[in-house]
């Protein structure tokens, strides 16, 4: 019976019979031998005694020694030391107080007035104030020897929530705005031999999960401010974190997208 032609040629190949299909499906059976070579003995052989627990136990641990023993020379650490070398010097204790109708005059805060409380970073702040926006001061003093010559020194930042400016000595070395992106500043030129260091941390309620009326947040959570290392280098390395999407629903049944840039900044429309 002659197949039926198709117009692809793909499916042509795919349906032409296999010239092996006409070969019936067997069993093969093991090959014969006319000349018996051994009898059967009358009697059986007795069943291998299987060694306890505590036996096997035993020639496992033997076993592993030896190994052990035998790939110890290729467990050696040859990595050379690094040429580069960093000092570092933490700065984990501060502190921190929230914003006040005085803080207006911000001489008060570079000055360390007021009531503080001592914390030690990371610290974590949950939503507070009106609308769960909230502005804080972190306050620090600390000693620092005269940096190498040649050497520049950073202050770093593991990660402020949500947005951070920074003082060190009254001056504003800048600022910076994102939830889990690390950042730096050179201050080479500003230290001195006793520091006062001053981070004004801004909480934005939307990165908080509240602020939209009847919203449950995926997350409500606030990033801690965490320790700011002082490091001396001789270059810096920038880092940048993706951006992210989440969705989230209200307990009216309306839906919201929140979108985060990669540089920190947090969207919310309905959809």
């Amino acid at each position: 019976m002659e197949q039926a032609r198709h117009h692809d040629p793909f499916a042509e190949i795919a349906f032409r019979e296999h010239p092996g299909n006409k070969d019936e499906v067997r069993e093969i059976p093991p090959a014969a031998y006319e000349k018996q070579y051994f009898a059967p003995g009358p009697e059986k052989a007795k069943p291998a005694a299987e060694p306890s627990y505590e036996a096997q136990l035993a020639d496992f641990h033997q076993e592993l020694k030896g190994l052990r023993e035998k790939y110890r020379p290729f467990m050696s650490d040859w990595t050379p030391a690094p040429s580069l070398c960093r000092e570092r010097q933490e700065c984990r204790h501060f502190g921190f107080r929230y914003q006040t109708p005085e803080d207006a005059d911000f001489t008060r805060v570079l000055e360390g007035a007021g009531h503080w409380e001592t914390v030690s970073v990371p610290d974590f702040r949950g939503p507070t104030g009106e609308a769960g926006r909230w502005t804080g001061f972190y306050r620090s003093e600390f000693e620092y020897k005269d940096a190498a010559e040649g050497k520049r020194v950073y202050l770093v930042f593991k990660g402020v929530d949500y947005k951070a400016t920074v003082y060190l000595n009254r001056k504003c070395l800048g600022d910076h705005e994102g939830f889990f992106a690390p950042f730096e500043f050179d201050v080479t030129d500003v230290l001195q031999e006793h520091n006062t260091l001053v981070v004004e941390v801004s909480n934005d309620y939307p990165m908080m999960g509240v602020g939209e009326p009847g919203l449950t947040a995926i997350k409500c959570t606030g990033r801690p401010a965490r320790a700011g290392t002082i490091r001396t280098a001789g270059g810096t390395t920038a880092r940048r974190a993706r951006g992210f999407t989440t969705r989230s629903i209200s307990s009216s049944g309306r839906r919201f997208l929140s979108r985060t840039s990669s540089s920190g900044r947090t969207s919310m429309k309905a959809v």
